[in-house]
C-alpha cells in the first residue's frame, strides 16, 4: 500500500517515534537488569559479610563453651567477657531442664554445636539456647553442655548492615525463629517464620541464593539474599525493596518519557508542517493541473470556434512571431500551423508589409487599436481584407502581443471599386448634362435678347427682358451645379449674390443709383428647391426695381434668407414708392408677382406684402427644412 504524500511525514514521524521508544525501551531493560543485578550483588555481599561476622561469633561462643566444659569445676557460671554467653553448665541444670532439648544434646553427634528455640529467662528476657555433647575424654563422663546466648549482640550485628532504600537484615535459626531484625523490631522475635517460603521453598532448594519476592510481612516486592551460617543451624538474611532499587532506573524511566514525549512532539510538529506544504503543494499543483486542463479546453474550444470562422485569426508577439494562427491564416498562408508558428509573416511570404500595415502595426504596438483596409498576395492569389489589429496588455500595462483578425473583403472591394467607377462615371454625366441644360438655357436667353431688338413695341421688349431673366436664374443654378464637387447641392448664399450681380447688371439697378443687398444663411441648396428659389428672387427683385423706384429716386432692396423654425425664412424690403393702397397679391396683382406667389408656393411657403417704409415681400421655404449638406 501506498501512502498518500501528505500522511508520509506521519508515517516516518511515527516511524521515528517507534525507533526512539523501541531503542529506549532496549535501553532502559538493560538498565533495569542491571540495576536488579547490582542490587542483587549488594544484598549476597551484605548477607556474606553478615554471615562471616554472626560465624565468627558463634565460633567464638562455640569455643568459650568448650573451654567452660574442659575446666568445669573452675570455670562453671564464668561467663565471657562481652556478654554473648549469659549462662553455661552441663544440659539438665537451670534453663536445662528440658528434657527433650537434653535428649537432642545427649543423641547429638560430639563436638557439633546445636541451637535451641528461644527461651525466656526468670527476668524476662529472651535468649537462645545452644549445646553440644562434649567428647568424653574433654569432659565429665562425656555430658552434653548448654549456654544461654543473649540476643543483643545479634542484634547488634544487624544494626550495623545499611538498611536505606527501605532494606532490611534478619537471623534465624534453621526452624524459622528471628533471632534478630534490622530496622530493629522487638515484636518479631516472638514470631516462628518456618512457613515462609525461605523456609519451605529456597533453603531445601538451595542452602545460598538470591531471590525475588512479594514479603509476606509487608506486601512489598522485595529482593534478598539467604545464607546459612556455617557450621551452625542459623540462616541469615538481607534484602532491599524492589521498588528502591529501581527508584533511580524510575527516575530515569520519567525523564525518558518526558523526552520522548517531546521528541515525539517535535517529531509529529514537524510532520504536520510538512504535511501542510505537501498538502499546499499538492493544491497547487492540482490548481496548475486543473489550469492546464482548462487552458487545453479552453485552447481546444477558441480553436474550433476560430476555425470554424470564416477570419484569419492569429497572435503575434512583440517581435511579430505567429504565436498563434487559425485554419484560414495557415490556408491562405498555404502552410501547416507548425510550420507557422515561431514565424514573421515576412518571413513565410517572403513580402515585406505595405507602408499602411507597417504603420498600422507600429501604432497597435504602442497600445492604439487598429482598424484597416489593406491588400496583399498569398497563396490564393490577391486579395482585399479588412484588418482589426488589438493590443494586449501585460499586468503592468505594458504591450504584450498584438491579436489580429482579418475578413476577406475582395468581392466587396472589387463592388466598391465597380461602385466608385459607375459613380464616377454618373457625376461625369451629370456634369455633361448639366453643362448642356446651362448652355441650352444660355441659347435660350441669347435667342430672347435677339428677337428683343426685333420688336418695337415697349412692352414686348420688357416681357422678352422679364423672360431671358427668368432662363438666366435657372441657368444660373445649372452652372452651379456643374461646378460644384457634389452635383447634388449649391450655396444658397453664393447662387444668391451672383444672381443679384446679373440683376444688377442686367437692370441698371446701380446706374439708377440702387443697390441690392443679400444676408443669406450658409446652406447647400438641391435643385429641386434652387431652381423655384432663384426664380422668386428674381420675380421680387425684378418688381422692386420696376416699381419702386420708377421715378428714377435711389435707394436699397435688401434680400433676408434665415433660418426658420421648418426650413428658411426669405424676406425682400425696399425703401421705394411702396404698395399702392388697397393692394393684394389677387388678381390684381401682376403677372411677375402672380408667378412669385406660385413659386413661393412651390418651396412650401405664402407669399405676403405690406408696406413698411417701403414694400416688404415675405415667405416661408419650408422645403428647406431637411437639407442634405448644412
Amino acid at each position: 500500500m501506498i501512502l498518500r504524500p501528505r500522511l508520509q511525514p506521519y508515517a516516518i514521524a511515527s516511524l521515528a517515534c517507534l525507533t526512539l521508544i523501541g531503542s529506549a525501551a532496549y535501553d532502559l531493560y538493560r538498565e533495569r537488569m542491571q540495576a536488579v543485578q547490582t542490587a542483587r550483588g549488594q544484598t549476597a555481599a551484605l548477607v556474606r559479610l553478615l554471615e562471616e561476622t554472626a560465624h565468627q561469633l558463634f565460633r567464638r561462643a562455640d569455643a568459650e563453651l568448650d573451654l567452660l566444659a574442659q575446666n568445669p569445676a573452675p570455670a562453671r557460671g564464668v561467663l565471657p567477657s562481652d556478654g554473648f554467653l549469659h549462662s553455661a553448665g552441663p544440659a539438665g541444670v537451670g534453663a536445662g531442664t528440658d528434657a527433650a532439648w537434653r535428649t537432642r544434646l545427649e543423641q547429638g553427634r560430639a563436638g557439633v554445636l546445636q541451637v535451641d528455640r528461644l527461651r525466656r529467662d526468670a527476668d524476662g528476657r529472651w535468649r537462645l539456647a545452644i549445646g553440644k555433647r562434649v567428647p568424653p575424654a574433654s569432659g565429665a563422663d562425656g555430658v552434653a553442655w548448654q549456654a544461654q546466648l543473649d540476643l543483643q549482640p545479634l542484634q547488634r550485628l544487624l544494626d550495623t548492615a545499611d538498611t536505606r532504600n527501605n532494606g532490611f537484615a534478619t537471623l534465624f535459626t534453621r526452624d524459622g525463629w528471628l533471632l534478630a531484625t534490622a530496622p530493629r523490631n522487638d515484636a518479631l522475635p516472638l514470631r516462628n517464620w518456618g512457613d515462609a517460603p525461605m523456609f519451605t521453598q529456597h533453603l531445601p532448594r538451595a542452602p545460598n541464593d538470591t531471590v525475588q519476592q512479594v514479603v509476606v510481612r509487608d506486601g512489598t516486592e522485595r529482593l534478598y539474599s539467604y545464607r546459612t551460617v556455617r557450621d551452625f543451624p542459623l540462616v541469615i538474611s538481607a534484602g532491599i525493596s524492589l521498588t528502591d532499587a529501581l527508584a533511580a532506573w524510575r527516575q530515569r524511566v520519567a525523564w525518558h518519557g518526558v523526552l520522548l514525549g517531546l521528541v515525539s512532539v517535535a517529531f509529529f510538529a514537524g510532520a504536520f508542517g510538512m504535511s501542510r506544504t505537501i498538502r499546499r503543494r499538492e493544491e497547487v499543483q492540482q490548481a496548475l493541473v486543473d489550469a492546464r486542463v482548462d487552458a487545453e479546453r479552453s485552447e481546444a474550444f477558441l480553436r474550433t470556434l476560430t476555425d470554424n470562422l470564416p477570419l484569419r485569426i492569429a497572435y503575434f508577439d512583440t517581435s511579430l512571431r505567429y504565436r498563434f494562427a487559425n485554419r484560414t491564416q495557415c490556408q491562405d498562408l498555404g502552410l501547416p500551423r507548425e510550420r507557422i508558428l515561431g514565424h514573421t509573416h515576412e518571413a513565410l511570404t517572403g513580402h515585406a508589409a505595405t507602408d499602411p500595415l507597417a504603420s498600422a502595426i507600429a501604432l497597435a504596438l504602442q497600445g492604439e487599436a487598429q482598424n484597416l483596409e489593406i491588400e496583399e498576395t498569398d497563396a490564393r492569389g490577391h486579395r482585399a481584407l479588412a484588418t482589426l489589429l488589438v493590443p494586449e496588455r501585460d499586468a503592468s500595462g505594458r504591450v504584450a502581443g498584438l491579436y489580429a483578425a482579418s475578413l476577406d473583403i475582395t468581392e466587396r472591394f472589387a463592388q466598391r471599386r465597380r461602385l466608385d467607377a459607375a459613380l464616377q462615371e454618373r457625376e461625369t454625366l451629370l456634369r455633361e448634362v448639366y453643362h448642356r441644360v446651362k448652355n441650352n438655357l444660355q441659347v435660350i436667353q441669347s435667342l430672347l435678347r435677339l428677337q428683343r431688338r426685333n420688336l418695337a413695341d415697349r412692352a414686348a421688349q420688357e416681357a422678352l427682358d422679364e423672360s431671358a431673366s427668368r432662363v438666366r436664374a435657372m441657368a444660373l443654378v445649372h452652372e452651379r451645379l456643374y461646378q460644384s464637387a457634389s452635383l447634388e447641392a449649391v450655396s444658397l448664399r453664393d447662387y444668391t449674390l451672383e444672381l443679384l450681380q446679373y440683376l444688377d447688371e442686367t437692370l441698371g439697378a446701380s446706374a439708377r443709383g440702387v443697390r441690392l443687398q443679400a444676408d443669406v444663411v450658409v446652406f447647400e441648396a438641391r435643385i429641386e428647391a434652387a431652381i423655384p428659389y432663384g426664380l422668386l428672387v428674381n420675380e421680387l427683385v425684378s418688381n422692386s426695381l420696376k416699381h419702386g423706384f420708377a421715378t428714377g429716386a435711389g435707394g436699397t432692396v435688401q434680400l433676408t434668407v434665415e433660418r426658420a423654425d421648418r426650413g428658411l425664412r426669405l424676406t425682400l424690403q425696399d425703401d421705394g414708392a411702396g404698395l399702392p393702397a388697397g393692394f393684394t397679391l389677387g388678381a390684381d396683382a401682376s403677372m411677375g408677382l402672380q408667378l412669385a406667389a406660385s413659386l413661393a408656393a412651390q418651396l412650401g411657403g405664402k407669399l405676403t406684402a405690406h408696406n413698411d417704409g417701403g414694400a416688404v415681400f415675405t415667405t416661408a421655404m419650408p422645403a428647406f427644412a431637411k437639407p442634405d449638406h448644412d
